[in-house]
């Protein structure tokens, strides 16, 4: 087992660099889960880390070993594909051998290896298949036999589940952390899923446009992100955000439709008469008599899931369906019943408000 240290990393094609010197250390069987939007780069540092990208500036080590010029065959790591990369004219066994025999392992402790994953994996009886004969869940259980039995000190899936259903993703995924418990590999893996990024991981690193915006636990992200990017980018629904004028005297926030938020002990630095951002999660805004109300909203759309009822309202009544992308959400009971066109009081709950600086986008008051 060996832990990854990643240090000042940037990658540049040309003029463009893409990677803007990200550091993390990734402790020995920690589940590392690389989040953000497509384009943003995670598949980049990935590729770094398995030695499958060049390294433009900085340092990358496995183990206490310096890797930046060793070949992605010596580095003691095993990676797992989006699109399997099973060879189709082999059969499962013979998929899941061929890197035990470009080792020259002794035919008994291939066999021995194989089996041991398989029965794992619960793919013992695929064994003499084809990939062709397989589903898209059992086809990437023999992509993980492949890797599990070089028997690496470090893991790398590059969205191993992206081609899978979503039934199939959330069954994957439950079994992939638990087999990586079982395995205490250390392992770095890329999603642009945010809800498969939070269930797996035991820190996340939330990538924007080349940049690590936060490091840190899916909790402390969740509840505590570092910029409005993140705030917005972790969270289902994403959280809603409101543009207004901070008072003189730092204790209510006037936003664009004229309504007043009161800040509640939270700390505003020098943003007294300022404009800034507010952050709201869906669960933190509780409905409430009207004369109790910091919001007024117009419900424009109901989504009803079952354990709960997503309300999508305007505080401006000229806005229309198609502006549903700027709509504020409220979460709320399975069995509420709310009604589009009519109105819908809300205030923010104590503790809920996130509040961002308008030109950095970054968190006020740490």
């Amino acid at each position: 087992m060996a832990g990854v240290n990643i240090r000042n990393i940037k990658k540049s094609y040309g003029a463009i660099e893409v990677l803007h010197g990200i550091s993390v250390d990734i402790e020995d069987g920690e589940f590392i889960v690389i989040v953000g939007a497509s384009g943003c780069g995670k598949s980049t540092l990935l590729r770094m880390v398995a030695g499958l990208e060049a390294i433009t500036e900085g340092e990358i080590e496995i183990g206490g070993r310096v890797v930046n010029e060793v070949e992605p065959k010596d580095r003691d790591i095993a990676m797992v594909f989006q699109n399997y990369a099973l060879y189709p004219h082999m059969s499962v066994y013979q998929n899941m051998a061929y890197g035990l025999k470009l080792m020259n392992l002794p035919k008994d402790e291939i066999q021995a290896r194989v089996d041991k994953a398989a029965d794992m994996l619960q793919i013992g009886e695929y064994l003499k298949r084809r990939p062709r004969e397989l589903s898209g869940g059992q086809r990437q259980r023999v992509a993980m036999g492949r890797a599990i039995v070089r028997e690496p000190s470090v893991f790398l899936f590059d969205e191993p589940l992206s081609n899978l259903d979503a039934k199939l993703r959330v069954t994957m995924r439950l079994e992939i952390r638990a087999l990586q418990r079982r395995l205490d590999v250390t392992s770095l893996y890329v999603t642009h899923d945010q809800v498969e990024a939070m269930t797996l991981a035991d820190r996340l690193i939330v990538l924007n446009d080349g940049y690590a915006e936060q490091i840190d636990t899916p909790l402390n992200i969740y509840e505590n992100p570092a910029s409005e990017f993140v705030a917005g980018f972790i969270g289902s629904p994403p959280m809603n955000f409101f543009t207004g004028d901070l008072s003189t005297d730092g204790k209510s926030i006037e936003i664009d439709s004229g309504a007043k938020i009161a800040v509640k002990d939270y700390p505003v630095g020098d943003n007294v008469g300022k404009p800034i951002r507010i952050g709201v999660r869906a669960e933190k805004l509780e409905p409430c008599s009207r004369n109790e109300a910091e919001i007024i909203l117009k419900i424009a759309a109901v989504e009803t899931l079952g354990s709960e009822t997503l309300a999508h309202g305007f505080t401006d009544d000229g806005m229309a369906i198609t502006d549903m992308e700027n709509s504020i959400v409220v979460k709320m009971p399975g069995d509420a019943r709310p009604t589009v066109g009519e109105e819908l009081p809300v205030r923010v709950m104590a503790g809920g408000l996130h509040l961002f600086d308008v030109g950095t986008g970054k968190r006020v008051g740490g």
